[in-house]
C-alpha cells in the first residue's frame, strides 16, 4: 500500500500545477472521477460540469491567485482501490503576498477505477480561529 499512497501524492501534486497553471478543464477531466463532488464556499458542486464552472469563476476572480498544499496523511484501504488525503493549504489571493493568505485543510476522497485515482470528493476550507473557552 506505500506504492499506492505514493501515487496519491503524485497525483495530489499534478493537481497543484494544474491549480496554479489556471487549467480548470485538466483538474475536471485528469483528476476528478465523472461524478465527483467539489465542496468548497459552503457549497456543494456536483459532477464535471459543475465543478469545471466552479474553478472556472474561482480564477476569474483571483486570476493571479497561487495555491500550495501539504499532504498531511493519506490512508489508502486494504483493497488498494479507496483513499483519504487530508492536509493543508495556502492560498495567496494575489500571488505576490500583498493580499492576506488563507490557510486552511482539506479532505479528499480518492477512488482507483481503471488502474487510476481519481478524485470522488474534495472539501476545504479556512482554518477556524479558536474559539474561547
Amino acid at each position: 500500500l506505500a506504492a499506492e499512497e505514493q501515487a496519491i501524492r503524485t497525483r495530489s501534486g499534478e493537481w497543484m500545477n494544474y491549480a496554479n497553471s489556471k487549467d480548470a478543464a485538466s483538474i475536471v477531466t485528469k483528476m476528478f472521477a465523472a461524478d465527483g463532488i467539489l465542496i468548497a464556499d459552503e457549497k456543494a458542486y456536483k459532477g464535471q460540469t459543475a465543478i469545471q464552472a466552479k474553478m472556472e469563476d474561482d480564477i476569474k476572480k483571483n486570476p493571479n491567485g497561487l495555491v500550495s498544499w501539504t499532504s498531511d496523511q493519506v490512508h489508502v484501504s486494504g483493497a488498494g482501490d479507496f483513499a483519504l488525503e487530508t492536509g493543508s493549504f495556502t492560498f495567496d489571493p494575489d500571488g505576490d503576498g500583498k493580499k492576506s493568505a488563507i490557510n486552511g485543510s482539506f479532505a479528499t476522497t480518492w477512488t482507483k477505477a481503471d488502474g487510476e485515482w481519481r478524485v470522488l470528493s474534495d472539501a476545504g476550507g479556512e482554518n477556524a480561529a479558536a474559539l474561547a473557552p
